[in-house]
């Protein structure tokens, strides 16, 4: 909800369209849970993990993005406890690109 309302114009909802918002908002949450767990269940089917030496990488890559040194990104990871939530999201992209590696597509001519 509050992706929704920050991403349009401020101004007041009525009653009727704030409810509108609000159920657009739980069908689009309720649509991203189930991907996301389709995806980390395929990652786990396909044994898709994620080592350390993959979380510092992505780590440099951060670094190097934001042109700060990577101990900093590492100690910022680790103190704000966000090496799980690094490592889900690289999880779910691995699940992603083992999709997208493996999809048929068929060509038809037209």
């Amino acid at each position: 909800m509050e992706r929704t309302l920050s991403s349009a114009p401020r101004r007041e909802y009525k009653q009727e369209e704030f409810e509108k918002l609000k159920a657009e908002s739980r069908r689009k949450a309720e649509e991203n849970l189930k991907n996301h767990l389709i995806l980390m269940k395929i990652a786990e089917q396909e044994g898709l993990n994620v080592s350390d030496e993959e979380i510092y990488e992505e780590a440099k890559a951060i670094a190097k993005m934001n042109n700060i040194p990577v101990s900093r990104v590492v100690e910022s990871i680790n103190r704000e406890e966000k090496r799980e939530n690094l490592r889900n999201s690289l999880q779910l992209k691995k699940a992603v690109d083992f999709l997208i590696k493996n999809a048929i597509i068929d060509k038809q001519d037209s």
